[in-house]
């Protein structure tokens, strides 16, 4: 995981959000991190629903995603590539 440009991780608190089981997103971002993660490919693998770790904010589809990291001081998460560009951070 990387922190922002200038930021510590005890200037901010840290939240995930994360879109609902059965996502295709959630799917091939697993799937990415499956292809370059040893560690992650022995503790998840690549899958539809994964159990994050620590304490995620489910959220539905890219725009639910998205609108709870706007919401969310020092959160991450992920969304498709396609709704990235289309909101402009992509």
């Amino acid at each position: 995981m990387a922190l922002l440009a200038g930021c510590s991780r005890s200037e901010t608190e840290e939240a995930q959000a994360k879109l609902p089981p059965g996502s295709g997103t959630t799917f091939a971002f697993s799937k990415n991190l499956d292809a370059i993660s040893d560690k992650w490919r022995s503790q998840f693998g690549p899958a539809t629903l994964v159990n994050w770790p620590g304490d995620a904010m489910r959220a539905k589809g890219n725009e639910g995603v998205a609108g709870l990291i706007g919401k969310s001081d020092g959160a991450i998460g992920y969304v498709g590539y396609e709704f990235a560009q289309k909101i402009g951070i992509g």
